[in-house]
């Protein structure tokens, strides 16, 4: 039998995760039991993360099939369009946190970074609304403001709209 690639160990960590067993996840990958076992142990990995995530998008999917064909492509470009600002939102957290960082040593005023840290917040309500899951942790992290340097003009763009919005 072949030593297993990061690849077979990547997927027998998710198949660990559907709440398969050591059984199938063997079948599947070619990898002994115990040395699954022995890894999942040793890595901490989660069993049974997935089936919930698995269940709604085979949901979802089935509703996404019944739809007609504009509906469809509708749907495909809203969710383009919020994939899109999701990005955005990401990219500026982590510039923001980049920025702080390297200005740890400088004197910057609480002020400075609560007002990104609203800025940013206003503007990601605004646009993907209060209750969705952006993966954006902002979680009482201060953040700097005015440092948008490394961002492309689009996406300066997108901020100052979306600041006009907030704060409208």
């Amino acid at each position: 039998m072949a030593r297993p690639t990061q690849g077979d160990w990547e997927k027998a960590k998710a198949l660990y995760e559907a709440d398969k067993s050591l059984r199938q996840i063997s079948e599947e990958t070619g990898i002994d039991n115990s040395n699954i076992s022995k890894r999942a142990k040793k890595e901490e990995w989660q069993r049974g993360v997935l089936p919930q995530l698995i269940a709604d998008t085979a949901r979802v999917r089935e509703e996404f099939t019944a739809l007609l064909p504009h509906q469809q492509q509708v749907v495909e470009s809203e969710v383009a369009e919020r994939l899109r600002h999701i990005e955005f939102f990401k990219k500026s957290t982590m510039k923001n946190l980049s920025t702080m960082m390297r200005k740890v040593d400088e004197t910057i005023t609480i002020q400075e970074h609560t007002q990104a840290q609203t800025a940013l917040q206003k503007g990601k309500e605004t646009i993907l609304g209060k209750d969705i899951d952006t993966a954006i942790q902002i979680n009482n992290t201060q953040q700097t403001a005015g440092d948008f340097k490394g961002l492309s003009d689009d996406e300066l763009d997108t901020m100052h709209a979306l600041l006009q919005k907030a704060s409208a």
